[in-house]
This record gives structure tokens, C-alpha cells and sequence, in this order.
């Protein structure tokens, strides 16, 4: 659940209403859970695992389970989308899809060269 769906006082989750860019930074988990092998954010106790998403950066991305590096850009993408503040991060999933891309490119053309 992103920071700004967690209020301060309680953990009173569902009462919040998430919208689009809510929905990037479950993305964003995801990602980072898929390339990392690990989740971004951690808490023995509900309460630590909500402190933990609301003020903690996650570990860097930078190599994968199987120890293959992850290319910056994407670690980058990643990232953005898992900004604290929601107006950083990015405000259309067309957006991220479309920063996705770009990388994929660039990557691809810097790995066939």
C-alpha cells in the first residue's frame, strides 16, 4: 500500500481512497520484488512494515537473485515509481510504460552493439 494511503494516527488502511498513482507504487513493489527477489520495504509488526513504507528507502536495485546486474535505467524506473511523495512519481501508467520502452531500447541497442 503506498505512504499516502496509510494514515498517521491508525491502521485504518481501507478508509483511504487510492487512485492511479496509488497504483504505480504497487507497480513499483512489484517490480522491485521480481528483479531483487526481495520486497523493498520490511516490518516484523504491521506498524513497523507501514513506518517502514512511509520513511524508509529501499536497498538499491542492483543485481538480481542470480547475481546479473540490473541496468540503471530500470532500477531507476523502478524507483520513480516508488517515490514517497506521489506527484514524483509517474502520473499515468502510459507514462511508465512509455519510460519503460525508452530503456528497453537504449539497452537494447547499447547490449547489440
Amino acid at each position: 500500500m503506498p505512504p499516502e494511503r496509510m494514515p498517521d494516527d491508525n491502521l485504518a488502511f481501507s478508509e483511504m481512497k487510492g487512485d492511479y498513482v496509488s497504483e504505480i507504487f504497487q507497480i513499483g513493489v512489484c517490480l522491485y520484488f521480481l528483479f531483487s527477489g526481495d520486497y523493498p520495504f520490511n516490518g516484523l509488526l504491521l506498524k513497523d512494515l507501514a513506518s517502514s513504507i512511509k520513511h524508509d528507502a529501499p536497498p538499491p536495485l542492483t543485481k538480481t537473485p542470480l547475481g546479473e546486474t540490473i541496468p540503471q535505467p530500470i532500477a531507476d524506473i523502478i524507483s520513480k515509481s516508488m517515490e514517497k511523495d506521489p506527484s514524483r512519481r509517474y502520473q499515468r501508467v502510459a507514462d511508465l510504460l512509455q519510460a519503460w520502452s525508452l530503456a528497453s531500447a537504449t539497452l537494447n541497442w547499447l547490449y547489440m552493439k
